[in-house]
């Protein structure tokens, strides 16, 4: 219990904004699914969890970090929302094979670079994306666009059938999950 005490208030601590999502997730999903509680007692958990998880979103740091404010600044600070577009930009290039993708990650981050110059207005937010060459930052983008949708389609797959497997032990599937 203090270890995953100090685990929780350490991400917290830093703002980690996918990592407290993937906490509570993962909490909850232990909570209903793991726990040999009563279903009273489980629902009684889960929602301390979700009032707790409330309190910490009030937390300015938290709030600052989410920008749930204004939308248009969250758009501007969260660098997942250009490179989403470029990977959907790459994928319906003329050049882009569907079944087998481009087989090339060099191929992959040069357009990603040259979309990052096309489609961000700021200069020093494209000069930032340009130097920094960010990648897809997911998985799943990148199996897609290096493999198409055969690549894709076995990487979901195993995925599936590695939270199947390990359904039945809650550290391995919290591994797999998260």
């Amino acid at each position: 219990s203090f270890i995953f005490i100090i685990f929780f208030a350490f991400i917290v601590l830093i703002a980690a904004r996918l990592s407290i999502i993937s906490f509570i997730v993962i909490a909850l999903i232990y909570i209903l699914f793991y726990l040999n509680y009563f279903l009273i007692k489980k629902i009684i958990l889960g929602v301390s969890l979700l009032v707790l998880s409330g309190f910490i979103y009030s937390n300015p740091k938290i709030q600052e970090r989410v920008n749930h404010n204004n939308i248009d600044m969250m758009i501007d600070h969260e660098p997942r929302f250009v490179i989403w577009e470029s990977v959907n930009n790459i994928k319906n290039n003329d050049d882009f094979n569907s079944l087998i993708g481009y087989g090339n990650y060099q191929l992959i981050e040069d357009y990603l670079i040259i979309n990052y110059e096309k489609i961000i207005n700021k200069k020093e937010k494209r000069d930032y994306f340009v130097k920094e060459q960010f990648n897809t930052h997911s998985q799943f983008f990148d199996y897609l666009l290096f493999g198409g949708y055969i690549a894709f389609t076995l990487f979901i797959s195993f995925c599936l059938v590695s939270l199947w497997y390990t359904k039945q032990n809650f550290t391995s599937f919290a591994i797999i999950s998260a």
